[in-house]
């Protein structure tokens, strides 16, 4: 009781107030943990977001690859052609994809629901 005694003390406040600055401290502190956890949360769902994405970017590719270049099948497996450019997305110029007309057959993987829009 006589440390609490001399903290209000050395910050002059009033008895009554003392504790509800505490308090008040405690919240603030409380609300900044709270949304840095959210923040870190949502960061490390994004990132894995984008790890599913460029899976399926990866997948397309192969799929392109090997539609465009049918010599690339040997033996039931797939040999990916390094002459190809990746796909990027540096800008329209640079995308392997613009400019030219592609028929997809089949595309195989999961997507969301509420991301179903973005292909």
């Amino acid at each position: 009781m006589r440390i609490i005694e001399e903290m209000r003390r050395t910050r002059n406040i009033a008895p009554s107030l003392f504790f509800e600055q505490i308090e008040s401290g405690i919240k603030t502190t409380e609300e900044f943990v709270n949304d840095q956890t959210k923040k870190e949360k949502d960061m490390f769902d994004n990132y894995i977001q984008l790890f599913e994405y460029k899976k399926v970017l990866q997948e397309t590719q192969t799929i392109l690859a090997r539609h465009n270049h049918p010599a690339g099948v040997v033996g039931g497996g797939i040999q990916e052609d390094r002459s190809q450019p990746s796909i990027n997305m540096d800008g329209p110029d640079e995308n392997p994809l613009m400019g030219h007309s592609i028929n997809l057959s089949y595309i195989a993987g999961t997507i969301n629901t509420d991301e179903v829009h973005r292909f």
